[in-house]
């Protein structure tokens, strides 16, 4: 595969749908951080299966194999989960930086509840642990998390969508 268009333009294609989901969160009053960025987990699912689809019909004439498919997907996710990220990280530490705010307030709160759960001293190290979560390295962990997902996914949408050509097939150039 030459051609690395396929991929590119889906993983931005789908940056920019989890920023827009973000985006849309935010405006209609959802903390895009918290359980609302749920809103966005179909996007890798669809990208992945367009981006394996596209390849193999366009780069491959109908056919590609597992590690084809891994590769092209998997570059899509790159591509998905660094730009999304980095809209996100640039959207909400610059024009909205409360929200990150509201976020670890929202979690700290629930955190109490877990108290009785895992003890006092548990509690007090997990709350220490949280406090100092940044929007940059919660960005980076959720980037990282998005790739190893998308990784795991890759893996799957390849060995579904794989398609070999059929080694008994006389080619059109055998023919003449």
């Amino acid at each position: 595969m030459n051609n690395l268009n396929i991929p590119l333009n889906f993983g931005t294609i789908a940056g920019i749908a989890v920023f827009a989901v973000a985006l849309i969160n935010y405006l209609i009053g959802f903390n895009p951080f918290g359980n609302a960025s749920w809103l966005a987990a179909w996007i890798p699912f669809v990208f992945i299966y367009l981006t394996i689809k596209n390849v193999r019909q366009k780069d491959f004439d109908g056919f590609i194999n597992y590690w084809q498919a891994v590769k092209v997907s998997m570059i899509m996710v790159m591509i998905y989960a660094t730009l999304g990220n980095m809209l996100n990280f640039l959207f909400f530490n610059f024009a909205a930086p409360h929200v990150f705010d509201e976020f670890i307030a929202q979690t700290l709160e629930e955190m109490e509840k877990m108290e009785t759960f895992v003890g006092a001293d548990m509690y007090e190290k997990m709350v220490e642990e949280f406090e100092k979560t940044t929007l940059l390295s919660f960005t980076f962990s959720n980037a990282f998390n998005q790739i190893f997902g998308g990784a795991i996914l890759s893996l799957i949408f390849a060995a579904f969508m794989k398609k070999n050509r059929n080694i008994f097939e006389i080619s059109t150039d055998e023919q003449n």
